[in-house]
């Protein structure tokens, strides 16, 4: 079976954790061995979306890194931990509490193309170990800050005199971990990140997400077909011809295909490819008058 389930993910339970248990439960229903992976992590203690690709389209992965994502976060000032959110251990609290001004006027240096540091509890790559791995041995560990993007960092309520409520939409790689500790650090004092809800996933949002529970009692009726979940895009419709050579590695001058591309403008975006069947074969794109198969879903 190829295609997504969404599901609204409740704290206290891994990604990965999440995983194998939609695939066992689509393996028991199809009484086959059914491939799935997550298209992006939450830790633990997070809520919200979680997309599980199924079958080839978890070879979407890359594609769907690189989806805006929104979050809504919960950041307690004058306190922070070593994995600064809640789960981890107090390192530092009775620091000043910036008041709701304070707070706002920080939020546009740390909005658009700014440069972070990952926490050192992440799963970012050391020398072939994940860095909180490194950081639960107690090792020192020289993280190099990366550029991630902000579209947007707003306030949007003080749940009391330390926390304070934020809506964030952001590119792939952000952790909100760490602007949570970047933004109490332009005010003077230290923070840590108290809940984290993910909202929306690129094209998935949690309006058209499901528990966990919901989906173990009917695991069929939640799958979202790949067609479904790439509406949104252009559509190609090739002769199959066409589309061998695609699927062997073969990219099309677009002058063979004129036809084909009446309604499609080059301004480089990604497009679904059809074949015959009107079925999505993956997603393609032009570059240099040549159309390529980005993404392989056949």
């Amino acid at each position: 079976m190829n295609g997504f389930v969404v599901i609204n993910k409740n704290s206290g339970i891994s990604s990965s954790d999440i995983v194998i248990k939609v695939r066992n439960s689509l393996s028991k229903a199809l009484n086959q061995k059914q491939k799935a992976g997550h298209l992006g992590t939450l830790d633990p203690e997070a809520e919200g979306v979680l997309t599980v690709a199924l079958g080839s389209a978890t070879k979407l992965f890359d594609y769907f890194l690189k989806k805006t994502k929104t979050y809504i976060a919960d950041f307690v000032f004058g306190s922070t931990t070593d994995t600064l959110d809640r789960a981890g251990k107090i390192t530092s609290e009775g620091g000043r509490i910036p008041d709701t001004d304070e707070i706002k006027n920080a939020l546009l240096a740390l909005t658009g193309e700014i440069r972070q540091v990952p926490p050192a509890y992440s799963a970012v790559s050391v020398n072939g170990k994940r860095a909180y791995e490194l950081a639960r041995q107690g090792k020192e560990i020289d993280l190099k800050e990366k550029t991630v993007n902000v579209y947007e960092f707003t306030h949007l309520m003080a749940l009391d005199k330390e926390k304070h409520r934020f809506k964030i939409v952001c590119g792939s790689g952000t952790y909100i971990r760490s602007l949570a500790r970047d933004l109490a650090s332009k005010l003077g004092t230290v923070a840590y990140m108290s809940g984290l809800l993910r909202t929306q996933d690129g094209n998935f949002t949690i309006e058209n997400s499901v528990t966990l529970k919901e989906f173990l009692s009917e695991p069929l009726k939640y799958v979202i077909p790949v067609e479904d979940a790439f509406s949104n895009l252009t559509k190609v419709k090739l002769d199959d011809s066409y589309i061998y050579k695609l699927l062997n590695g073969v990219n099309l001058d677009i002058n063979q295909i004129k036809s084909a591309l009446v309604d499609y403008t080059f301004n480089n975006d990604i497009f679904a490819l059809l074949n015959g069947s009107d079925s999505i074969i993956g997603l393609g794109e032009i570059n240099k008058e040549k159309l390529k198969l980005k993404y392989r879903l056949l």
